[in-house]
């Protein structure tokens, strides 16, 4: 069985930043960073971020 993957806040940041930022799709940002789309989607960390795209 494999071991879960564990990302600081600012990994996440990161990759969430890169989505935003140079509008990559999600699915190529899951192969990059070896996660699944769910969990890009469902970052916590995101929330200010896309916030701050939407306004």
């Amino acid at each position: 069985m494999q071991q879960r993957k564990h990302y600081t806040a600012e990994q996440k940041v990161m990759i969430l930043r890169e989505l935003l930022e140079n509008n990559v799709p999600i699915s190529q940002l899951a192969e990059k960073y070896e996660v699944r789309p769910y969990d890009i989607y469902n970052c916590p960390e995101g929330m200010p971020l896309a916030e701050e795209k939407i306004v």
